[in-house]
């Protein structure tokens, strides 16, 4: 299990193909999130809609 923060899933949001690989490597069944992640991820996509 990998717990990946806020950082590496903005990467892969924004295109970058390094973090795509490495969480593609990874594999979606051993990636973990902190609830913390989550609501940052959360809160990060309710100001793009602003």
């Amino acid at each position: 299990m990998v717990l990946c923060d806020t950082n590496i899933f903005i990467s892969a949001f924004n295109g970058r193909q390094d973090a795509i690989d490495q969480l593609n490597a990874i594999g979606l069944e051993h990636i973990a999130l902190s609830a913390i992640t989550v609501m940052e991820l959360l809160q990060g996509m309710g100001n793009k809609r602003n």
